[in-house]
């Protein structure tokens, strides 16, 4: 049973913790388009500058599929295809999670920080209007979202979690961090936040919810 008596904010990962994710099988069908069938470089812990470009908002989405072309050895694969390859690893709505978020958020203030990328965003978003009334009502859901590419940073670098602190007030004695990448809430401890490494499901997390 964890004991966070003094957390008045709670920032929360997107993927794997809300949304659901399988990077295999973007693994995989990156794989599919190569020519020799080689490492993708792309993976959880570790992925490839490019990647990280995207991530961060350095390179333009054209850029980036460019790059996808030169890393698959296959400079003829159509947009279309790199885009549905790319956005392979993402799923729906993880059952539950966002009502978590709005349980906590009715003592606490939440805050989403996400490392995404334009072409995954539009994708999760087409997909959130479906699931949901409005893209505003998932955003609805917390106070703000943060979103890599939009900020020029990316976790596990604490410069993202200082912008967020600073913009926020946040105090990190009082911020609970919850992520389901180890490397990402390494980088939260460094600035001293609460964190909870996520291995199951957020709807799992009776201390949280209990907790209001």
């Amino acid at each position: 049973m964890k004991n966070y008596s003094q957390v008045k904010n709670v920032i929360f990962d997107f993927g794997g913790v809300i949304l659901d994710i399988d990077y295999n099988k973007t693994e995989l069908a990156l794989q599919k388009l190569m020519h020799d069938k080689s490492h993708a470089g792309f993976a959880q812990k570790e992925q490839s500058g490019l990647f990280d470009d995207i991530e961060t908002g350095k390179i333009s989405k054209d850029e980036f599929r460019n790059g996808l072309r030169k890393l698959c050895g296959n400079l003829e694969v159509l947009d279309g295809d790199l885009d549905k390859a790319w956005n392979a690893l993402l799923g729906g709505i993880i059952p539950g999670a966002l009502d978590v978020v709005k349980t906590v958020g009715k003592s606490r203030r939440v805050f989403l920080l996400s490392n995404t990328n334009a072409i995954h965003l539009e994708h999760i978003y087409a997909g959130i209007e479906n699931e949901l009334a409005s893209v505003e009502e998932f955003e609805g859901a917390f106070e703000k979202v943060y979103f890599s590419h939009l900020m020029g940073l990316r976790k596990p670098h604490v410069e993202i979690f200082e912008q967020v602190m600073k913009e926020n007030d946040l105090g990190a004695e009082h911020t609970l961090f919850i992520d389901d990448s180890i490397q990402h809430i390494e980088g939260a401890k460094k600035l001293g936040l609460h964190t909870h490494f996520l291995e199951g499901d957020l709807a799992d997390l009776d201390w949280l919810i209990d907790s209001v």
